[in-house]
């Protein structure tokens, strides 16, 4: 709750507890448990498991496994990274993947850690559009002929450049969005629904005019927005291309596309030089 998660203008984390949390939303019994002996094995509801090192972690699965309670879980990545043993599945070796050599960003994020890797790629030479509180959130905008014009000229730029950055954000401190809003009355959670649905909308007519690059999607209401646009629900997870940062792939209208999938909150300030780095070397 006092980092830049706290901060978030749309949803805030303003509790560090996941108990407290949980029991704001259900009346389900939360037991949270920091030891083994407070474990109640004979109680139904839901265990929160207080872990701070990655033994904690493997401690709490093989726990689970041996007691064969582990019908349903959920829970960080370190945890995710135990399942295959826990769960004793097995992996299938990674598919060498011929990526294409440009990066189109999608930036609908308002982390200030985003922003900084956006600042950093823009001074490497990275072409970065800050899109206008009207392209935003005006109804109806891409479909106008002025729109449709805008989206062939973000295709051409992306054709043309190693990087492409199209970000919501307002350019340097501006608050053109905000006054935006305001003055049309918009709630903000409509100004944050208009905005992920106005990027799926890009990245969907971009794909419809042959735009051929590896999309990196930043914000988990960003991708969601690009994937109620073009209807398709799944991703096929490829590999962790940089920490936090997952390739995937999908297919739309008979041909796949490389998305790499990012938290606002994750990666260096030098992240979308390193991952251009990384599509040259796969590729």
């Amino acid at each position: 709750s006092e980092s830049v998660f706290g901060r978030d203008p749309f949803e805030p984390v303003l509790r560090d507890s996941v108990k407290e949390i949980i029991c704001l939303q259900s009346s389900v019994h939360v037991s949270e448990i920091k030891n083994e002996s407070q474990i109640p094995w004979e109680e139904t509801g839901i265990w929160v498991f207080d872990s701070m090192e990655n033994e904690d972690l493997e401690h709490a699965a093989k726990l689970l496994k041996e007691k064969k309670v582990s019908r349903i879980m959920a829970g960080c990545a370190g945890f995710a990274s135990m399942l295959p043993e826990m769960l004793e599945l097995e992996g299938i070796k990674t598919e060498h993947e011929m990526l294409e050599q440009n990066l189109l960003v999608v930036c609908g994020s308002v982390n200030p850690i985003t922003r900084r890797q956006l600042e950093y790629g823009e001074c490497c030479g990275y072409h970065r559009i800050c899109l206008s509180a009207v392209e935003k959130l005006e109804p109806g905008y891409w479909t106008t002929q002025k729109g449709i014009n805008t989206i062939r000229q973000f295709k051409k730029i992306c054709d043309t450049n190693s990087c492409c950055i199209l970000d919501s954000n307002d350019a340097g401190k501006q608050k053109e969005t905000l006054d935006y809003a305001y003055q049309h009355h918009l709630s903000t959670e409509q100004m944050r629904c208009r905005i992920s649905r106005t990027m799926g909308v890009i990245v969907k007519k971009m794909m419809d005019e042959g735009v051929k690059a590896v999309l990196l999607i930043t914000g988990g209401d960003t991708l969601l927005g690009f994937m109620e646009e073009i209807e398709h629900w799944e991703l096929k997870p490829i590999s962790e291309i940089s920490p936090g940062c997952v390739l995937t792939k999908i297919a739309y209208r008979n041909s796949e596309y490389h998305i790499i999938t990012k938290s606002g909150g994750f990666g260096d300030e030098r992240l979308l030089e390193n991952i251009i780095k990384k599509i040259k070397k796969v590729s």
